[in-house]
């Protein structure tokens, strides 16, 4: 099948629609047939893991557009238009998302609109047909393809709709773009060479520059947090799959190896994930899913088969989020050898999501060896003294994680001091033995021996290590 631009009823590569209805909002197909791809999502911001958006059709065939958070808790349906919404993408601070909706025009007709997190406040932005929103890192514009000028380029926008402009005027067609983390540029993807490549300009729409050199498609660009990666999808390797490029080299690496086709990548906003569309078997269908894998293309899991075999998931973003708070007290603060430590991590917290896993390193060695889950208490005994450094990390229902240090110090057991005196009672003049030989230590040796023997409060006779002195009395 073809990913040419405007013609792919699905809108591959998020390029225009052609039909009536997505064709990856259609029906689930019989695995006999080919299964038709998704329109791809925009990058992220640096910062921790916020929740996952993206279209489902489990409530609406057309597709709405939910969240859901990494551990497939709190999923929350934000739109219920009862048309196709689709492409959300988070603002950089999370607090709203940019989309795609036809619900004022015709099935072909989409506009770009924004809403508030929670789904509130729904505003649209353009009245042309324009797709693929993304925002600046600063949250100030928007770029996205139009078709307002008969052809597809793209523009950016204020980020309330105003003050359009058209950055590329190449007839053979310009999409997808998406922002560098530090807004001076754009990649997107144009067929300008004769195929589907990936090109990088100013925000301002000069100095383009060619970024593959393929005879086959390489589209859905996603540059990752930090700037020093951008993902992407190729036929390339003669299947459809995600693939790394470094910015600093141009060395591409090869994340996924499906059989249905891996699409629409984006970067967690930590850069150590990436949320994707593949396909999953349920039944006789197969269907799109939401998929995330680590950045290195390992762990790959699907997070949204659900809702039956005719349900969709697509087009998912990553919001920005924010990190737990770890922080944990230690009673007692100073124990002895073979005290047992309660080391409590219930005043640890998370804003914007629920703390799913308490991991300890107890020992100071720098592996989180002790697991309790989401149980905040943790209890251990040290068998020789010393300072540790103990450490919490907690991880959020997001995925983010947050460490808390403390030095416990570990002190050891005090020894026992027991004297002999003989004779006793005695008279003036008779030397009186001392002996404290029955004295010990329990988790050591006693090293020193010193003596009060005239009953004044002062120390005034060391024996060092030898345990009996004797002394004569002068007066009663």
């Amino acid at each position: 099948m073809k990913y040419m631009f405007g013609s792919h009823p699905g809108r591959q590569g998020r390029h225009r629609h052609t039909g009536s209805l997505p064709a990856w909002l259609a029906p689930a197909l019989p695995i006999a047939l080919s299964l038709i791809a998704v329109p791809s999502a925009t990058a992220t911001f640096p910062g921790p893991n916020g929740k996952l958006a993206f279209v489902s059709t489990r409530d609406n065939a057309a597709g709405e557009i939910y969240t859901m958070r990494l551990n497939r808790k709190d999923l929350t349906r934000l739109t219920a238009n009862g048309s196709v919404d689709s492409e959300p993408a988070w603002s950089p601070d999370g607090s709203k998302l940019a989309f795609i909706s036809n619900i004022d025009g015709g099935p072909d007709e989409f506009s770009i609109y924004s809403m508030t997190a929670d789904g509130s406040q729904q505003t649209r932005l353009t009245t042309t047909n324009d797709f693929d929103p993304a925002w600046s890192p600063d949250g100030s514009k928007l770029a996205f393809t139009s078709y307002r000028d008969g052809n597809s380029e793209i523009y950016t926008m204020d980020a309330d709709g105003t003050g359009a402009q058209n950055l590329t005027h190449e007839a053979a067609g310009d999409a997808t773009p998406d922002w560098s983390p530090d807004g001076t540029k754009l990649v997107f993807v144009s067929m300008r060479d004769g195929n589907e490549e990936l090109y990088t300009m100013n925000a301002d729409g000069t100095d383009v520059r060619r970024l593959t050199i393929n005879n086959v498609p390489d589209f859905q660009p996603s540059w990752s947090p930090d700037g020093s990666k951008l993902a992407f999808v190729s036929l390339r390797d003669a299947s459809i799959d995600i693939y790394a490029m470094d910015t600093s080299t141009g060395s591409v690496t090869r994340l996924t190896r499906t059989e249905q086709g891996a699409f629409a990548p984006v970067w967690s906003p930590s850069g150590t994930m990436l949320a994707f569309q593949d396909s999953v078997i349920q039944g006789t269908y197969i269907t799109p899913q939401i998929f995330t894998m680590n950045a290195d293309g390992s762990d790959a899991t699907v997070l949204t088969a659900f809702g039956g075999s005719f349900t969709y998931s697509v087009a998912p973003d990553w919001q920005r989020g924010v990190a737990p708070t770890a922080t944990f007290t230690a009673s007692p603060a100073s124990a002895q050898i073979g005290e047992a430590v309660v080391f409590d991590a219930s005043a640890s917290a998370d804003r914007d999501g629920a703390i799913t896993q308490y991991r300890w390193d107890l020992d100071g060695d720098g592996a989180f060896e002790t697991n309790t889950g989401t149980g905040a208490s943790a209890a251990r005994f040290y068998p020789s003294p010393g300072q540790v450094a103990v450490t919490l990390r907690v991880t959020d229902s997001d995925g983010n994680t947050s460490d808390a240090t403390q030095a416990l110090s570990i002190r050891a057991r005090p020894p026992s001091a027991v004297f002999d005196v003989f004779p006793n009672p005695a008279v003036i003049g008779q030397p009186v033995t001392f002996d404290g030989r029955g004295s010990s230590d329990p988790d050591g040796v006693i090293t020193d021996y010193r003596w009060d023997l005239d009953g004044n409060g002062s120390y005034e006779t060391d024996t060092g290590q030898t345990p009996i002195v004797t002394r004569s009395y002068a007066a009663p």
